[in-house]
């Protein structure tokens, strides 16, 4: 239980820098 927590806080930031990335790419897109 405390690896499968462990994963998950390990995947939040992934996320999180993940949909940075794709907004960035949309910004540079629509300018």
């Amino acid at each position: 239980e405390i690896l499968a927590a462990l994963e998950l806080i390990n995947q939040r930031p992934l996320k999180i820098h993940h949909q940075q990335t794709a907004i960035e790419r949309f910004r540079a897109c629509s300018d």
